[in-house]
């Protein structure tokens, strides 16, 4: 058993060989590359939400970015309500009990626990 040890030689693409001609395979690699940012843009682009995903993660974001008094507001319109209010001005929901408001068409049941 013989080892054979293998050199690497560099060559700059586009430059000439000796026989006078260019590094073709190198030269067809570079027409082939791949921008992986744009990619990588498509690829978020296509991850938006929509319908009541996107809905959702409006009201994260505006729970996460909002004050304390804008969450505080939105938990107690949210709970008084009965999930039909949802508000971020504390000054008018912390001074009154949030009535619950049924969509135009349905009307509001209370459960029995």
């Amino acid at each position: 058993y013989k080892r054979q040890v293998s050199r690497r030689v560099r060559v700059n693409p586009g430059a000439s060989t000796e026989a006078g001609r260019t590094d073709a395979p190198r030269a067809k690699l570079a027409s082939f590359e791949k921008n992986w940012d744009a990619l990588a843009n498509e690829v978020v682009e296509e991850e938006k939400p929509e319908g009541d995903e996107a809905l959702n993660a409006l009201f994260k974001q505006i729970y996460r970015d909002g004050t304390d008094e804008q969450r505080r507001a939105m938990q107690k319109s949210f709970v008084e309500s009965g999930g039909t209010c949802l508000s971020t001005n504390w000054e008018d929901v912390g001074k009154r009990t949030v009535e619950i408001t049924p969509p135009d068409g349905m009307e509001a049941k209370k459960w029995d626990s």
